[in-house]
């Protein structure tokens, strides 16, 4: 009897007569309900060098293969056991056509599945406002594009081990920039985290808790500004009329995180009590109470009146549209966008622009290099050489959540002399 010409999912790559009469070299290629991902795959680069009829028969023994959950690049690998079990059952040149059923989901969540019970669990933990939003924004953003579609029934280590790599090359790539490894790994902690859950919820192991963090650098110490400095800096700031001179004065002689900073809105300027409040922070534009420790800070007005007063002035000239929403420092137009088309609602969400400026002011007068970040330590080694109380720093810039208990016992007189003798002032 003839062989079937059945020749669905096979095409000839080469005709190889050294091998015998008949013998070719064949492309194996279709789609398979892959367990992992629960959907369809598409295998296109198996080859395999037979007659039709053994093709047929090894096509059919990848898809038995496949469909029992096991890694297609396992398949060319030396697992016989594996494959002489999977032949038993397969009869040669039989055309097994029918697809598995796909998944019930509710039977095998994909990781996709779960986020929101996780979400919702979160919030029932006692964590800041700011982790869960910042959790769930990695997440979404970061790691479900990579792991969304995984039955979590079906992954194992080596499904890992892939990811770290990708999600570094694809920020590369879309970024145009190079992802800090303490980044890359504050990612990986998140996935792992998200990942042991899930399993958890599956009564599942662990599969991902030995992922190994991304190598990390030598780390850079920071750049502190002396005094002598601080003073030179400003005063470029000011001789050039910079528009960051105003955001960078306050930054410097208050101490506060950018987050808290780029939040600050008109509103917190509380006239009345000569207060000026750091009363939220925002992450990627995610505003929330408190700063990222949850310290709710404070510092006397009166030094930086006058200079939020002349900066609102040239606002009002620009009249940008984060003016009107409240916020002290609102987005600059950028070509033809600003950063509130990116949903921040007129806010100034990152500082890259600033830094920028930074470098070049510093650049300008001779002194080392520093970011924003660079300001909230200069403030504080200031304070220190000045013979300032640590505990009166930390009130103002919220370094430490153990200190909390003291941060309400500062008066705003021991916060005025804070400010004023990094400041210069003697009285």
């Amino acid at each position: 009897m003839a062989a079937s010409r059945d020749t669905t999912n096979l095409k000839k790559v080469e005709e190889l007569p050294h091998y015998g009469k008949g013998v070719y070299k064949w492309q194996i290629r279709f789609s398979y309900v892959d367990p992992l991902r629960g959907g369809n795959s598409y295998i296109k680069k198996v080859h395999y060098i037979g007659t039709l009829t053994q093709a047929q028969a090894e096509r059919d023994h990848l898809r038995m293969y496949l469909r029992q959950g096991l890694d297609p690049d396992d398949y060319d690998r030396p697992h016989e056991d594996a494959r002489d079990s999977i032949r038993s059952q397969t009869p040669t040149g039989q055309n097994l056509r029918s697809r598995a059923p796909k998944p019930d989901p509710a039977a095998n969540p994909t990781f996709r599945d779960l986020f929101p019970r996780y979400q919702a669990d979160r919030l029932t933990q006692d964590l800041r406002g700011s982790t869960i939003t910042t959790e769930n924004r990695v997440i979404e953003d970061r790691i479900l594009p990579y792991i969304g579609k995984w039955c979590v029934n079906a992954v194992n280590v080596k499904d890992f081990q892939g990811v770290r790599s990708r999600i570094y090359r694809d920020h590369i790539e879309q970024a145009k920039e190079p992802l800090s490894p303490a980044t890359l790994n504050k990612w990986l902690r998140i996935m792992k985290g998200y990942v042991g859950w899930c399993c958890s919820q599956m009564g599942l192991p662990h599969h991902a808790r030995d992922l190994k963090a991304y190598p990390k650098p030598k780390k850079k110490r920071g750049t502190a500004l002396t005094s002598e400095q601080a003073d030179l800096l400003l005063a470029h700031l000011k001789e050039i009329d910079s528009p960051h001179y105003p955001l960078l004065y306050i930054a410097l002689y208050t101490g506060q995180r950018w987050s808290t900073l780029s939040a600050l809105r008109w509103e917190d300027l509380d006239e009345a009590n000569d207060t000026l409040w750091f009363r939220r922070s925002q992450y990627h534009g995610e505003v929330s109470e408190g700063s990222k420790t949850g310290h709710i800070a404070s510092a006397p007005l009166k030094p930086f009146k006058a200079i939020l007063e002349a900066h609102r002035a040239k606002l009002e000239e620009s009249n940008p549209e984060g003016l009107a929403l409240g916020w002290v420092w609102p987005a600059e137009a950028r070509g033809e966008k600003t950063l509130s088309d990116l949903e921040h609602s007129g806010m100034c969400v990152y500082n890259s622009h600033i830094n920028k400026a930074l470098k070049k002011a510093c650049s300008k007068v001779g002194i080392p290099s520093v970011t924003m970040h660079d300001l909230r330590r200069s403030f504080v080694s200031i304070a220190l050489a000045k013979g300032i109380s640590p505990t009166v720093i930390k009130g103002l810039t919220g370094h430490s959540e153990e200190m909390v208990g003291h941060y309400h016992h500062q008066s705003t007189d021991a916060k005025a002399a804070l400010i004023g003798a990094v400041m210069g002032n003697d009285d």
